[in-house]
């Protein structure tokens, strides 16, 4: 057994079904990326939207046979599968869910995408060495990411994994793996909490620019237009446990930090998230806090980040820069209104 050869089995994640003859048309208005890409050989990284434009959730995409696949999170698979059915109408299309049959998989490691007898390109489609898994594919959004895998729940598969070298991990292997790479979660990213430039969807082949209108379009073509981002994920790595400040709306007293178990000292700055809460709101507790971790999220964000697409030191200061944009908001006085004459 190679041990730099790492699988793990994603409980977390579930498979939405989508058949009928107008399948194909249906998803195209409500996801980011062309689903005309789609054929049995590649799959699709992509993302479903507000009105507003922002990320509800992110998915992958598969052509099985008649039907397509819909690899999400879970925790989102009631709401994803009523919120596609309010889009139904007249479409000759059925919506479902594969809990009882299918689950999936994820392998990575040097090698890994070889071991399995897969293409080395993102997204590339295959069976090969497990020939029993339903699907096999390398991850869309970035080939280091690894591959996975869409298997029959009542099939061993770590045993079949263990048997071509597979070492089994634990999801905190993988999340660490992830994060080393910069490469945020639904968890963190779904939910209406950004838009998907800022999870850096164009990067990660996950947005179709060329396609036509889709739900959520207008403002993501506009942010593209325009050239510019305000905010974007980022992966930081410190000499210690990182801060991670939280994206929900309602900021804590204190800040979560990852378990060196797990994570340690690796991981992602979402900057900005700050403004969720206006200022009025903001607890003196709170402020406290924001004063007393500038240094140390300074410090965290020091060491020149792995960017994702683009060469590091093109980007020396933009995690620095942002932190202190960030923290300077909790820092100065409220503005005071104008007032107009009426």
């Amino acid at each position: 057994m190679t041990e730099s050869l790492k699988a793990v089995i994603l409980r977390d994640r579930k498979i939405v079904t989508v058949s009928g003859t107008d399948r194909v048309k249906f998803l195209q208005g409500l996801m980011t990326n062309d689903i005309r890409r789609l054929a049995p050989d590649r799959t699709l990284y992509t993302g479903f939207l507000t009105g507003q434009g922002k990320l509800i959730c992110d998915a992958f995409v598969m052509q099985d046979g008649d039907r397509i696949l819909i690899d999400i999170a879970g925790a989102d698979a009631k709401d994803f599968i009523a919120r596609l059915s309010g889009f139904k109408l007249r479409e000759a299309v059925e919506i479902g869910e594969t809990t009882a049959t299918l689950a999936v998989a994820a392998v990575w490691g040097t090698g890994a995408t070889a071991r399995l007898e897969l293409d080395s390109a993102e997204g590339a489609v295959g069976s090969g060495a497990l020939a029993k898994a339903h699907l096999a594919f390398v991850d869309p959004r970035i080939a280091a990411l690894g591959a996975r895998l869409v298997y029959a729940a009542d099939l061993p598969l770590e045993a079949e994994l263990a048997r071509i070298g597979f070492a089994i991990a634990t999801p905190a292997d993988y999340a660490g793996h992830r994060l080393v790479l910069g490469i945020a979660d639904t968890a963190e990213i779904g939910g209406g909490v950004c838009y998907p430039l800022e999870a850096n969807f164009e990067m990660l082949h996950g947005v179709d620019f060329k396609k036509g209108c889709y739900v959520g379009q207008e403002l993501t073509a506009r942010m593209k237009l325009k050239g510019e981002l305000r905010k974007r994920i980022l992966p930081v790595s410190g000499s210690s446990a990182l801060i991670v400040w939280p994206t929900q709306k309602r900021i804590p007293s204190a800040p979560r930090t990852y378990s060196s178990a797990s994570v340690g000292r690796t991981g992602y700055l979402v900057e900005d998230v700050t403004r969720s809460t206006p200022r009025r709101r903001r607890d003196p507790a709170t402020l406290e806090l924001a004063r007393a971790s500038r240094s140390t999220i300074l410090e965290c964000c020091s060491t020149d980040p792995v960017m994702i697409g683009r060469s590091a030191p093109e980007h020396r200061e933009v995690v620095p820069d942002m932190a202190m944009r960030s923290l300077g908001r909790w820092l100065l006085p409220p503005r005071r209104r104008q007032r107009f004459p009426r």
